[in-house]
This record gives C-alpha cells, structure tokens and sequence, in this order.
C-alpha cells in the first residue's frame, strides 16, 4: 500500500477477525481498550456493551467489536 500526504498511517496491534454471530457482523480484537482510543482518536461513536462495543453502520446496523 502506497503512503502519501493524505494517507493515515496503519496502525494497531495485529488484525482483526471477522465473523457473523446471529446475523451480526462481529470484529474480534486483540484489546479492547485500545480500540476504545483508537476511535476516540478518529471521532468514531460507540456505546459500552459489557463486554464489547457496539458501533453502528450508516443504516444503523449494529457491529459489534469484542476481544477474541
């Protein structure tokens, strides 16, 4: 992948997994506590869910992002 000027630089600790648990899309992260700075930083809303995060798309569909 190409950087430049308007290019933020990837960033976090490994990558995320992806799966669908009951019709919903779930990203399984490392540390959560770092993915509740990490959109902080870019001005993402989010809601604390116990023991996950719950983001919503554009048509308001839940994403849920939890340790895994």
């Amino acid at each position: 992948m190409e950087r430049g000027p308007g290019r933020p630089r990837p960033e976090g600790q490994g990558f995320a997994r992806l799966r669908l648990e009951e019709g919903r899309l779930v990203f399984l992260v490392e540390s959560l506590a770092h993915e509740r700075l990490r959109l902080a930083k870019y001005g993402l809303a989010y809601r604390e869910a116990g023991d996950h995060l719950l983001l919503f798309d554009p048509g308001e569909n839940p994403v849920v992002v939890r340790e895994g």
